[in-house]
């Protein structure tokens, strides 16, 4: 710094993130499968259900060309699709016993305020972005 700290003479800024740290503060970061299952589709199995993957980094995904974030409420995890659909956790996810997430394998089952859709899953693939 200069001798009157108002300008940087020459140096660096070396900061080191805390991997625990980060995962807490986005405890969903990773790669994610995403199954849903549609109204008339009530019979299929798991398995069969129409499904794709995406990443989430800082909270935050594009799927299908629309950007989301994930937004945590009290003891819940909600976002809203472009449409204004609401898509909340229903089971899989406690931030207070497991504050880094869900752990690999693990499956969030999600409901949304559409009677389109029957049940929505996230199935977690890797931690991280």
């Amino acid at each position: 710094f200069s001798s009157d700290y108002r300008f940087v003479a020459h140096g660096a800024i070396i900061t080191r993130r805390s991997i625990s740290s980060d995962r807490r503060t986005c405890p969903f970061d990773g790669r994610w499968t995403i199954r849903w299952q549609r109204a008339p589709d009530r019979e299929a199995t798991f398995e069969s259900l129409s499904s794709d993957q995406f990443r989430i980094v800082d909270n935050s995904w594009n799927l299908y060309g629309h950007n989301y974030r994930l937004v945590r409420c009290e003891n819940s995890v909600q976002f809203s699709w472009a449409t204004g659909i609401m898509q909340t956790v229903e089971s899989g996810v406690d931030l207070a016993s497991k504050p880094d997430g869900p752990d690999i394998g693990e499956t969030i089952v999600w409901t949304v305020d559409d009677p389109e859709y029957d049940r929505i899953t996230w199935t977690r693939e890797t931690t991280g972005n």
